[in-house]
This record gives C-alpha cells, structure tokens and sequence, in this order.
C-alpha cells in the first residue's frame, strides 16, 4: 500500500494484486516521489511519520505479516496509516475474470511451493496447485484455499471491494492512460509524455483459456461485489 510524497503533497496508492501494481509503484518513483510502503525496507517509512499512526504495529507487519506488506487490504493499513494525513488516494480496479486468469498464469509460471507469504498454502497439495494445466481443476481449488485462508498467496485472490476506501478515486485497468494526468493534477506537477511502464505482464502468450459456463458462474459469485464495483467506474 504505497505512501508517497511530492510538492508537500501526500498521496496513498491502494495496491490491489494483479492491477499494474507494480508498474503503477515504478512510475511513482520515476516522478521523484518518495515512496513508503511498497514493500521495501522498513526505514523508508521514517520519513513519513507524520503520516503513521501505529508504529508499532507496522514494524510487525514487516516482521510478521500473513502477507507482503504492500498488498495488506484496509483492516490493515486503515490501522497504520492515519488518511486525515492524507491528500488524496487511489486504485486500480480490474475486471475480475480477467485478474483470475492473469493470477492462474502467474501462479502456474512464477511461484514455487517454497514462496514467501505463501499463507497457509503449505496445508494444501502443493504439486497440483502450482502445475496443474487444468484451469477449471485451479479455479476450485483456488476457492477452497481461498475459503480457508482468505491471505492465500500473497492476498492476491482477496476480493477487491476489501482493499478501497469510499473515497477512492478508483481507475479501470483500461483506463490506466488517464492516470498521469490524474497524478499531476493531484500533485500540482507538470510532467509531459507520461506511461506507465508495463511490468511483470501476464505469462500466458497466445494461450486461450476455454472457460467453461460452470467456471464463469462460480467467478461471477465468488466476485459479485468486484463486479458491481468494476461496472460502477464511469468512463
């Protein structure tokens, strides 16, 4: 959950997994912005305690958190960082069949069963959640993992509509074009030309996925919120 500074202006990237998180981070660093909370060392928060308001508890969130510190949703962060400090926040949202697939190709081609923040995964037959092909056999066992252990790999399969606050200014993962203006408006900059640079992209190549009806159903339940929340940004 990025903090960061600029022109004496604060702002709070609400990092939602799989929605250009890291690519949204790199370009804030790239405009000179300080930037706390994004999973690096601890000490980059010192410069933004006038902005925290538990200390304590975010040193254990380093030292102990169910999952990166960067993807901690607002029970948590609600708890750390003290938003009347704050000037303006705001989030990626992205369609959420679409942000299952992109988690299935990078659980499948990415993580090994030893990964940090991997929750209570070690509970769970590791080979067939990390290997299978089978995107329907993953789906489910997804949602099992996920029923038991909502934090499962890294807080990545956690809904959505639980990591914003209502005033989030919220952007579509198309939209992510509209943001440079967004930022420089918020932070009174003037930079020209911005894009966000396209990081850890979905590993899947030309590979389609045949969805079955029964598989999209059980998105659409699992989801039913993040649905609602996707098809509420307006254009």
């Amino acid at each position: 959950m990025p903090v960061f500074r600029k022109n004496n202006r604060i702002g709070f990237y609400i990092h939602i997994p799989k929605t250009a998180g890291s690519s949204m981070t790199k370009l804030l660093k790239n405009i000179g912005c300080e930037v706390a909370l994004d999973g690096g060392n601890i000490k980059q928060t010192e410069k933004f305690n006038d902005v925290l308001k538990n200390s304590n508890l975010l040193k254990s969130l380093h030292q102990h958190s169910p999952c990166n510190p960067q993807h901690i949703s607002k029970e948590l962060y609600r708890c750390v960082v003290d938003h009347s400090k704050v000037n303006f926040n705001f989030s990626i949202v992205r369609h959420p069949e679409e942000r299952l697939i992109s988690e299935y190709f990078w659980v499948n081609q990415t993580y090994a069963p030893e990964a940090k923040y991997a929750s209570g995964i070690s509970e769970y037959e590791r080979s067939k959640w990390v290997k299978t092909n089978d995107f329907s056999e993953w789906l489910r066992y997804a949602k099992q993992c996920y029923d038991e252990d909502a934090y499962v790999w890294d807080n990545h399969l956690r809904k959505q509509s639980e990591f914003i606050l209502s005033d989030t200014k919220l952007f579509r993962f198309d939209q992510l074009s509209k943001i440079p203006d967004y930022l420089n408006a918020s932070l009174g900059t003037s930079f020209a030309g911005l894009s966000i640079p396209h990081l850890n992209k979905k590993r899947g190549g030309n590979v389609t996925l045949n969805i079955k009806d029964e598989d999209k159903e059980l998105i659409r339940n699992w989801y039913k919120d993040d649905y609602e929340l996707y098809h509420s940004i307006k254009d």
